[in-house]
């Protein structure tokens, strides 16, 4: 089972229901989560900001999200329930973590990414003033963008892996 959680505006338009809405569906222990947690907050969504929506989406219906709202994508284990009562769980595989722990990867790396851009800019604006030199700016940019693509290239390989994965899988099943 997929769940998704979309960090939205009052107004956006947005498949799924809103967390407050009483149709919206119970998934239990999911707003327990750390990592539910920490994206709702992240992106402001509580009592004190009324219009910051969280809309939770089911199934595959996420890729019904237009382009440019932050996503949280959860893949929980599905249930079987046996006849003598027994309810066993599915394994997450490694492939199941990679995956998830990439797109977090993914998504964290876009904000630095984002941020880098703007400070980049802001340099660019706001040349050096008297007795102000404009290279410890210049290169607390250089580390940062060195950073930012040690992680690209750690993405990069997480996805390869992913890659590896699934054509090993696919191989497999014939």
């Amino acid at each position: 089972m997929t769940i998704t959680l979309v960090s939205a505006q009052t107004g956006d338009r947005v498949p799924g229901h809103e967390l407050a809405d009483p149709d919206c569906p119970e998934v239990p222990g999911l707003l327990d989560r750390a990592d539910v947690q920490e994206f709702m907050d992240d992106n402001g969504y509580g009592p004190d900001d009324p219009d910051e929506l969280m809309c939770l989406v089911i199934e595959d219906n996420f890729q019904n999200v237009p382009d440019g709202y932050l996503m949280l994508t959860i893949r929980r284990p599905k249930t079987t329930r046996h006849r003598n009562g027994e309810v066993t769980m599915a394994q997450v595989t490694a492939h199941d973590a990679l995956t998830y722990s990439l797109r977090r990867e993914q998504s964290q790396f876009s904000e630095e990414a984002e941020r880098l851009a703007k400070q980049a800019a802001y340099i660019a604006a706001n040349p050096p003033a008297d007795g102000r030199k404009a290279s410890g700016d210049i290169t607390r940019l250089i580390q940062e963008a060195t950073f930012l693509l040690k992680r690209a290239v750690t993405i990069e390989a997480g996805l390869e892996a992913v890659g590896l994965m699934n054509t090993e899988a696919s191989s497999t099943e014939r």
